[in-house]
């Protein structure tokens, strides 16, 4: 029969392994990307991030290169220049950093797609939040504007 003081020790490791293992909430990382093609100017991104933690505080990811990764859930008819994210509640528009009219496109095909999208976000100015708030726009708590560099469509 095994006693509690033989196996005493291996629950304490047990526990201390399980403890240790423990995922914090409020971690920014994810786990790794698939493989796939890269649309635009892929860079080495400091931080990968799920939509729903940058929207929670933009002001923690300012000043990097990111990875932010989300659904996609529509893309800009005309011209392809813009690409609404969505994670959970949260949702945002992700600009392509050079502009409307530019050299990248949002595939269309990315739609209801899980997406990677690298690039960096800022403070969004206060003449832009003011003409949003006059369109009838809700803002968040802290407005940012993300500008992409490059996307990669989950197509697994």
């Amino acid at each position: 029969m095994i006693s509690l003081r033989t196996i005493a020790p291996a629950l304490l490791c047990l526990a201390a392994a399980c403890a240790s293992t423990q995922h914090d909430t409020h971690s920014s990382t994810t786990a790794a990307m698939p493989e796939g093609t890269w649309i635009g100017m892929q860079e080495t991104a400091e931080t990968h991030v799920r939509l729903a933690d940058l929207d929670a505080d933009p002001a923690a990811y300012y000043d990097q290169v990111l990875i932010v990764e989300a659904d996609a859930h529509a893309v800009c008819e005309k011209k392809q220049c813009w690409m609404q994210m969505k994670d959970g509640d949260t949702w945002t528009t992700v600009r392509w950093d050079s502009g409307c009219g530019g050299q990248y496109k949002f595939p269309e095909s990315a739609i209801g797609k899980h997406v990677y999208v690298q690039g960096e976000v800022y403070p969004m100015p206060e003449a832009q939040q003011q003409a949003l708030l006059e369109r009838g726009a809700a803002l968040p708590a802290e407005p940012y504007v993300f500008r992409a560099t490059a996307v990669m469509v989950d197509e697994g």
